[in-house]
């Protein structure tokens, strides 16, 4: 069996709920940050934060409490 040169990135951040909404832009909840900032500065990513109010649609989609 032949190892695979090329893995893809994108895969490992698919198991995190996130929001992408343009080529390395994407919203992530608060309790995932732990996981998802370390990951991708250990990648060489440069990670910048805010802290935002998603609206009504977001939160569905990020699976938080719906207000």
């Amino acid at each position: 069996m032949r190892a695979t040169r090329y893995r893809s990135r994108k895969a490992n951040l698919d198991k995190i709920r996130n929001i992408r909404y343009s080529k390395g832009v994407f919203m992530i909840r608060e309790e995932d940050r732990g996981k998802v900032v370390p990951y991708l500065r250990k990648r060489g990513a440069t990670v910048v934060l805010w802290k935002v109010i998603p609206s009504r649609k977001e939160k569905k989609l990020l699976e938080l409490q719906v207000t």
